[in-house]
């Protein structure tokens, strides 16, 4: 009895013991399966002072990184989601066996009958030209695209342009995974390139006429000082004037009739007013040319060609003050453009450089292809600079900083770089030289 009684006693501490020493174990066990179930916040109760304690500590920081690095990388994921959804662009990713894994709403509205899961076959035809940048790409394993094609929204029906592209999706190995589609809505595209170029034009607007009010200020000013001056001239008080002091003269009658004004300081007062008059015509006429509209006569225009007709007109100027003329345009490509404005304008800018080097130097004309389907025209001179203060006003109308200038010329430049949907740049440096840089859309 007394050793069965010792063996049921050794048999209940044997397995308080196996409970005290799995029991951690367990806890583990349990922590990493929740871990891996994608469970946020895990914990382990493991208040002991041993290496299971160390152990449990250890696994309480490394799930709370993995909290905070989940968290973190599921707001990205959100992010890039809304992002995605809110694109003007259609998009939508399918498997390499062809199925639908994501569409954003611009490409459910394009294809209202799909839904994730189905194959994108089964939506539109074999012969699809989206289907076939896609059986293209699960081939190749490369991007494919842009084409063209007309594509009927669900809410329009009518066929709206898109241009479609295709994306391969790789995981690290460099395995396809997945094919990103892309239908950019041309239509929609347009319109924003519409409103940008309406803005860009008012801008113009505004810079080009930002000296009109100055300009037309100051020959109101002088009008309205020589009209006082012959107001008081012609004023009762100042005839009364003239007749006491005629009278204190030893002037014997008065007559009724007033003294006349002395003409030559009338008529200088008139004239000044009709100087001013016309002045402010002048400035009024050359306002008008920028805010009325033209009508460009767009069409490919060879650099090469257009500056054999500069050359000549610019070479005597270029002569006169000992300027050394080179002209690098034989492999531009051409531009979209109106042939008379440009020559007026690329005239405009070669003049300017050749009289900021009164004492001789070096004007460089470059043409070269640029980003984005563009044209660089440059002309860089040696000459004298513009000054920091003046860099931002080059281009308001009527601003010159020449003794005799009518601040119209690069102002005009400006314009019509602006109406060909172009850019100009402008570097200087006092004493050094200026270069222009215009870019123009290429044909």
């Amino acid at each position: 009895a007394t050793a069965i009684a010792a063996l049921a006693v050794a048999v209940v501490v044997a397995m308080l013991l196996a409970q005290l020493l799995l029991r951690p174990i367990h806890v583990i066990r349990s922590g990493l399966t929740r871990l891996g179930q994608g469970e946020f916040g895990v914990r382990l109760d493991l208040d002991q002072h041993d290496e299971f304690g160390e152990l449990g500590t250890f696994f309480n920081a490394v799930s709370a990184q993995l909290s905070a690095d989940r968290s973190h990388m599921a707001g990205q994921v959100a992010n890039l989601e809304s992002a995605v959804e809110h694109l003007e662009d259609a998009v939508a990713i399918v498997n390499a066996r062809d199925e639908l894994l994501f569409m954003n709403p611009a490409m459910r509205d394009l294809l209202p009958d799909a839904a994730v899961g189905t194959s994108f076959k089964a939506v539109v035809s074999a012969d699809h030209p989206a289907q076939k940048l896609i059986d293209q790409t699960l081939v190749s394993r490369q991007s494919r695209g842009p084409v063209s094609l007309r594509w009927a929204q669900a809410q329009e029906g009518e066929p709206i342009e898109h241009l479609v592209m295709t994306h391969a999706i790789n995981d690290p190995n460099g395995d396809l995974v997945g094919i990103m589609l892309i239908a950019r809505n041309l239509e929609y595209l347009g319109q924003v390139q519409s409103t940008i170029r309406y803005s860009r034009k008012l801008a113009a607007l505004g810079r080009l006429s930002a000296g009109v009010a100055h300009e037309v200020k100051n020959p109101l000013n002088a009008m309205m000082i020589h009209l006082e001056l012959l107001r008081q001239q012609f004023s009762p008080g100042a005839l009364a004037g003239r007749v006491g002091a005629s009278a204190r003269a030893g002037v014997a009658t008065v007559t009724a009739e007033a003294p006349p004004v002395e003409p030559a300081a009338a008529l200088k007062h008139v004239d000044v007013i009709a100087a001013e008059i016309r002045r402010l015509d002048e400035v009024v006429q050359g306002f008008l040319k920028f805010t009325r509209p033209e009508d460009l006569k767009l069409q490919p225009v060879q650099l090469p060609a257009l500056f054999e007709e500069i050359v000549p007109i610019i070479r005597p100027e270029a002569d006169r003050a000992q300027v050394e003329l080179s002209v690098d345009c034989s492999n531009a490509p051409d531009v979209n453009g109106d042939v008379a404005m440009l020559r007026q304008a690329f005239l405009n800018l070669a003049l300017n450089a050749c009289q900021a080097m009164p004492n001789g130097g070096m004007l460089r004309i470059r043409c070269q292809s640029a980003q984005d389907r563009r044209v660089n025209v440059e002309f860089s001179d040696t000459g004298l600079g513009i000054n920091p203060e003046h860099l931002q006003r080059i281009f308001d109308l009527y601003f010159t900083t020449k003794e005799k200038g009518s601040g119209i010329g690069l102002s005009m430049v400006y314009r019509t770089v602006q109406m060909h949907d172009g850019e100009i740049e402008v570097q200087s440096t006092p004493g050094s030289g200026t270069t222009f840089r215009v870019l123009l859309p290429q044909a």
